[in-house]
């Protein structure tokens, strides 16, 4: 069960990038694989929420001007027709430090 779904969330992390500093996250890839109303609270819970793919175009673009090296690490994934939840140990050079994240 799920497996389409699966697949689908792992384009969609790997259109973020590949780790190196030469593959730049492809932003009308992901945009287009998200809703028109998406929205994506940042960093932490209570962080800004930036909503509609317009707004979150120009986001990605903003931090792309400070984060390189973006790779999605998915460590473990469970899913059904209906839902899939991602652990993943993400990673980033942000203003060129290390940036992992979980």
């Amino acid at each position: 069960m799920g497996l389409a779904q699966e697949r689908f969330l792992e384009e969609f992390c790997s259109a973020w990038g590949d780790g190196s500093f030469e593959k730049k996250p492809d932003v009308e890839k992901i945009l287009s694989m998200m809703a028109e109303d998406a929205e994506w609270q940042l960093w932490v819970p209570g962080g800004p929420t930036i909503r509609g793919r317009d707004a979150l175009r120009q986001e990605i673009h903003r931090q792309m001007r400070f984060a390189t090296n973006n790779k999605c690490n998915i460590v473990n994934v469970l899913s059904s027709d209906t839902m899939v939840m991602q652990e993943r140990s993400d990673s980033a050079i942000i203003r060129g430090r290390p940036c992992p994240h979980q």
